[in-house]
């Protein structure tokens, strides 16, 4: 991998999982590396754990405004963004007949509408070659009986 000195990432749900274990390896690469969770003692702990420099913003990617708030943060310290990695996601796993309106819900806002508000707001951010990343998971395949 090269180097990515000096460049800014984001990863959304970076304080578990695939999203630390990619800012771990990016702040390792001397990205400067902003995490966000909705949890903020899980969030604390992944920024601690990460180091580097690393930056947790609390905020859930389902809210709209949670953007907007990373996009303002993003542009006023760093002036510009380089990798965004919509990492953040929710799967509550039942047969189609158990899953009620609220899981509906609650999975299409963060795993959908909350991974395309997000590059829509973050992408005018995007310094020339930038990167943005979607994550999704095999969880789809699994069969539930």
């Amino acid at each position: 991998m090269q180097s990515l000195n000096g460049q800014v990432a984001v990863v959304t749900g970076g304080n578990s999982g695939i999203g630390k274990a990619t800012a771990r390896l990016f702040a390792r690469q001397k990205a400067q590396v902003i995490i966000t969770g909705r949890r903020k003692d899980v969030l604390d702990n992944a920024v601690e754990e990460i180091g580097y420099g690393a930056i947790g913003i609390e905020g859930d990617v389902s809210d709209l405004d949670h953007h907007k708030k990373l996009a303002t943060e993003i542009k006023d310290r760093f002036g510009g963004l380089d990798i965004y990695v919509s990492n953040a996601g929710v799967i509550h796993l039942s047969s189609t007949e158990q899953v009620t309106p609220e899981d509906f819900d609650l999975q299409f806002d963060v795993n959908a509408r909350g991974t395309f508000f997000g590059v829509q707001t973050l992408l005018p951010l995007m310094r020339d070659e930038g990167r943005i990343i979607l994550i999704s998971s095999l969880a789809g395949t699994v069969r539930i009986k």
